[in-house]
């Protein structure tokens, strides 16, 4: 059985009339004990998670023994490499920033072996999943250049226009250049339940 969150988040929120965050309604399809799984797939999510170690250990527990969880995330340092090189140290740092006053990690793909093995998995592997602008097309990364989300910080005060000023600069420039590529890594881990 997989445990897809979009069905979950549906299934629940008709339930109980609520809406909640993902992490909530995660921990609160964990919680039941009417659920075993012989799989789990969580993308995308860890990175906001407070205590991604309690999470996994709770997935642990729903799992049946020989039963996989597969984390999909990134790592903010691994996200985009670009040539001519883009200018997106003080936009990154600023983001790290503004997820980890939410206790979250921009940082977690380096340690989601770590975090699996805590919560008791083994047989962990991680593997590297690219997406390079040769292969799939510039343009699939261009909702990535769009500035809306930084200009959203400067208006909440997150960060200032100064700061920023590189950063769309070195955008311009490499929107403008003729021969650019961009490429970012996704990585998934994998642990299993032992027997």
């Amino acid at each position: 059985m997989w445990l897809w969150m979009s069905a979950t988040r549906i299934a629940l929120k008709r339930s109980s009339g609520k809406i909640r965050t993902s992490s909530e309604l995660f921990i609160t399809l964990l919680s039941s004990s009417a659920y075993s799984a012989l799989s789990v797939v969580k993308s995308f999510r860890f990175h906001h998670l407070p205590d991604p170690v309690a999470a996994t250990r709770e997935i642990f527990r729903i799992l049946k023994p020989g039963g996989k969880l597969v984390i999909i995330d990134s790592d903010a340092d691994l996200f985009w490499l670009t040539n001519p090189p883009l200018s997106v140290q003080i936009v990154r740092e600023k983001f790290k920033q503004v997820m980890a006053s939410r206790n979250g990690n921009l940082s977690i793909g380096r340690n989601l072996c770590r975090i699996l093995k805590q919560a008791g998995f083994g047989s962990v592997d991680l593997e590297a999943v690219v997406s390079h602008s040769d292969i799939i097309g510039i343009e699939s990364f261009e909702p990535l250049l769009d500035s809306g989300p930084i200009l959203q910080m400067v208006k909440q005060g997150l960060i200032s226009e100064s700061e920023i000023e590189s950063y769309l600069v070195s955008r311009d420039e490499f929107v403008a250049a003729g021969d650019r590529l961009m490429m970012s890594f996704w990585l998934m881990a994998c642990g299993e339940k032992n027997q």
